[in-house]
Parts: structure tokens; sequence; C-alpha cells
């Protein structure tokens, strides 16, 4: 509940004031989040990766292009685009 991956059934939790109910996308953009499985899926490419977890993290448009072309080639993963 508290890294808004499922919605509470009753109640709700409050990070730095802001509602895991009504705030979702900027807890999002300020909590870090490491799931407790391998978090790769094998269908999707490198690129598709990294654009998955920046719309998590609230990127969108040409920011979200920018920093899926920048991780790509700071990781040295062009090859697996």
């Amino acid at each position: 509940m508290l890294t808004t991956e499922y919605a509470p059934t009753a109640g709700d939790a409050l990070i730095n004031n802001l509602s895991v109910v009504r705030d979702q996308t900027e807890i999002k953009r300020r909590i870090g989040y490491c799931p407790q499985f391998d978090a790769l899926n094998p269908t999707l490419t490198s690129a598709e990766h990294i654009e998955f977890y920046g719309k998590l993290r609230g990127l969108n448009g040409k920011q979200l292009a920018d920093s899926v072309n920048r991780i790509i080639k700071r990781m040295d993963l062009e090859r697996f685009r």
C-alpha cells in the first residue's frame, strides 16, 4: 500500500504529509521502490524497461524520451535497445 502498488481496502496512510490514496503521483516521485522479485520482464527491451520505470516516476513526453536515451547511452545498452 505504501508504494501505491495496491490501493488500501480502507483508511489511508501519510508519507511526508502526502496521502497514499490522493497523492499517488507525488509519492511515486519522492520514494524509491525496489520490488522483492525479478523486476525485469523478459518480453521488454532495455529501452522499454527504462521507459516503464520512468513513467512510474512521473516522466512523460520529451523528458521521458531524453531520460531513456541518456540512460541507454550511460549504461552502454544500445545493442540491447
